[in-house]
């Protein structure tokens, strides 16, 4: 159990990097002052701290039923964990915004964070998931 909740945590950290990282880039938001290198500390947390806690929030409870299946159905391929990912990243995003016009927009950003955070899993806890149950 220790192995899935780092799993969720770093997860939750690769999310958190593709969407502050690359969302700031696409859309020129404040995390676009990532690529300065004077920018301030204060500057680059902010946005971090604020999504890791978003993503921590959001996939608490839906990961852990992921987690439980993937356990039921004794997999630990690695495309489980990275469409799961996805899957859960396009749904948390849909639960937020209301517009179509821009979930079209965000909406394949925060499939990919949930594709990072899937396969980070698998990468952390995911491909050691039924050594720890046998054993």
């Amino acid at each position: 159990m220790f192995r899935a909740f780092c799993g969720w945590l770093a997860g939750c950290g690769a999310a958190t990097v593709v969407i502050v990282g690359l969302g700031g880039v696409l859309f020129g938001g404040p995390s676009a002052s990532l690529l300065h290198p004077v920018a301030p500390l204060s500057m680059l947390l902010n946005p971090l701290s604020l999504v890791f806690t978003a993503a921590c929030a959001m996939t608490a409870f839906p990961a852990m039923f992921l987690i439980s299946l993937s356990i039921d159905l004794q997999t630990r391929l690695l495309l489980f964990y990275g469409v799961a990912g996805s899957l859960l990243g396009a749904l948390c995003i849909s639960l937020l915004v209301r517009s179509l016009a821009v979930w079209f927009w965000i909406c394949p950003l925060f499939a990919l964070a949930g594709l990072a955070a899937g396969l980070t899993y698998w990468f952390v806890a995911g491909r050691h998931a039924l050594c720890e149950r046998t054993a």
